[in-house]
């Protein structure tokens, strides 16, 4: 993610898909900045996608969009489906 600058945002997120939830290093993890005015805000907040960054930023399309390269639609169909994966998960 990069930062409004263009540099990169600092994370050590692992979001691949064969990586298993705790050693992605994003659930319940608090940001290390650019929070986006969501209070109480995590890179994914267990049950509740409203406070996940991850969320936030794939919605988007400016310099705190996720992915920041190579897309332009929003995919609202896989938005709705890390929002309802991450609503339902009970731990991290």
């Amino acid at each position: 993610m990069p930062s409004p600058r263009g540099e990169p945002t600092p994370s050590s997120m692992d979001l691949r898909y064969t990586t298993t939830l705790a050693a992605t290093n994003a659930c319940d993890v608090m940001p290390l900045e650019r929070d986006l005015g969501i209070v109480n805000s995590r890179l994914i907040a267990r049950d509740d996608a409203a406070r996940s960054l991850v969320i936030a930023r794939s919605a988007r399309r400016d310099s705190h969009g996720m992915p920041p390269l190579g897309s332009n639609p929003i995919d609202n169909v896989g938005i709705n489906l890390l929002t309802d994966w991450i609503n339902g998960l009970s731990g991290c």
